[in-house]
């Protein structure tokens, strides 16, 4: 039992690991010069990853997290948060349907947003309750889902 645990440590690790260097790949593919932390210093915390702009040597430090979430999940959160953004945010300016989405990363969690005052006038943002109800980091079952 106790090789079971470990041996699921051990998954973890390099799923992780994997995550971080598909990362840093993607940053180098952009342009921007970047590096594993945990390559250096094991597992060290708050930081995996080091990336810079070689035009400017403006500098990063990321945290990779993974979060995992079912097909019917991803489509449901895209769906209802497209749908408070495009007819329920007020804004001055009207937008276009061919807006890209975007997935907030307190959504990824479970978290939702509160109504809020536009500054400008008096009407409020609708309130956005996400359909997730829970933290998706880490939940490896629902891979299989």
């Amino acid at each position: 039992m106790i090789r079971i645990g470990m041996q699921q440590k051990m998954n973890n690790s390099r799923i992780g690991v994997i995550g971080e260097n598909m990362v840093v790949v993607k940053l180098m593919q952009n342009g921007w010069d970047a590096f594993n932390v945990n390559q250096v210093f094991n597992n060290y915390e708050s930081v995996d990853l080091v990336c810079v702009n070689p035009k400017d040597g403006q500098m990063q430090m990321i945290q990779v997290k993974i979060y995992i979430l079912s097909k019917s999940e991803v489509e449901e959160l895209i769906r209802t948060s497209n749908n408070w953004y495009m007819n329920e945010y007020v804004r001055d300016n009207v937008i276009s349907n061919h807006t890209p989405v975007g997935i907030k990363l307190k959504w990824l969690k479970g978290e939702g947003e509160d109504d809020t005052l536009q500054t400008n006038h008096k009407k409020k943002h609708a309130a956005y309750v996400n359909p997730l109800g829970h933290d998706a980091e880490n939940l490896w079952d629902k891979i299989w889902e």
